[in-house]
């Protein structure tokens, strides 16, 4: 069996901080919701994450329409 090797640039596969930060609002978001999860406590750890990561200035919170989910969106 002949099988190819690759270089892989393991930097250009890393994810984009800002989506990784996103999943992980929504993730708590749907903790709090069912009850498992402290919304100060929740809303708290994402911050201090987002200020460790930079990335406090690169994002805002953007209110939704009735029955639809929050969701950040970068800033420009």
């Amino acid at each position: 069996m002949n099988s190819t090797v690759r270089d892989i640039d393991h930097q250009s596969a890393a994810p984009d901080p800002l989506v990784v930060f996103r999943c992980r609002a929504e993730a708590r978001a749907d903790l709090v919701a069912a009850g498992l999860y402290e919304l100060q406590e929740a809303v708290d750890g994402l911050q201090a994450d987002a200020e460790a990561q930079g990335l406090a200035g690169r994002c805002c919170f953007i209110r939704p329409k009735s029955g639809r989910k929050n969701y950040i969106a970068a800033s420009s």
